[in-house]
């Protein structure tokens, strides 16, 4: 079973239990991976499964969307734009530099992050790449410019986010398999995780949800009757998704 670099660990962890208890003489294999990586790992057959981040796009695959978060700007906490203002706009962030996940870890999210960027209007400096998530809060930290995470992420102390007025986008997560090669338990798995996420989030089972960092469980961000644009990269997952 693979498992992203961007995916909530507690994400996997229930994965993990629910499949130890159907077959406790099975024993899971963790492959840790970036999300384009996997797919490819799953669509080849290395591996029978994974929970990655959107948008992942292969005809071979079926995508079980899991979990839908708000993607909100990381700042320093003394940052003029948030000790001022609850919400930013997208103009707050035109000219700012930008801290972002390596392109080549994750190219689809990558491109539909700059698409939704693009779309709003902000034109930011692309000032720093990295290669994990805490590296990128760790350059926040320093003053190398802001970054977009998913909401709910356990902070570095000195950090905090702040909401996009009138952009919904999201990071979305998913659980992967092929379309015709795969365990008969695999679809198993993936109802009774939608079934265990929607009962402790008191959502129906098609809406997504992801666990943060700190094991709490929250609906995705409301957007007023209108489908979230989504990072789907992050998900691609017909709202405008990134999938981080």
């Amino acid at each position: 079973l693979g498992c992203g670099t961007r995916v909530v660990p507690d994400l996997f962890n229930t994965a993990r239990s629910i499949h130890k208890r159907y077959l406790p003489a099975c024993q899971i294999h963790l492959s840790l991976a970036d999300s384009a990586q996997l797919a490819a790992e799953v669509v080849e057959g290395r591996i029978d499964a994974a929970l990655i981040t959107l948008p992942a796009d292969a005809p071979d695959l079926r995508i079980e969307l899991l979990w839908r978060d708000r993607l909100v700007a990381c700042l320093r906490a003394d940052d003029p734009l948030a000790m001022t203002k609850s919400v930013l706009r997208p103009a707050d962030l035109c000219g700012r530099p930008g801290i972002f996940y390596d392109p080549a870890r994750h190219p689809a999210a990558h491109e539909r992050l700059l698409e939704l960027l693009a779309e709003a209007g902000v034109q930011m400096q692309e000032h720093s790449r990295v290669s994990h998530p805490i590296d990128m809060q760790r350059l926040v930290l320093e003053g190398d410019g802001l970054a977009f995470i998913r909401e709910g992420t356990a902070l570095l102390a000195g950090l905090t986010t702040r909401p996009i007025l009138g952009k919904p986008w999201t990071v979305d997560t998913a659980f992967i398999y092929h379309n015709e090669h795969h365990p008969k338990t695999i679809p198993l798995l993936v109802r009774e995780l939608k079934r265990r996420l929607a009962a402790e989030s008191k959502m129906p089972a098609k809406e997504a949800v992801i666990v943060p960092p700190n094991g709490s469980r929250k609906p995705p961000a409301k957007t007023n009757g209108k489908a979230p644009e989504q990072l789907s990269l992050l998900d691609k997952l017909p709202d405008e998704r990134l999938s981080a």
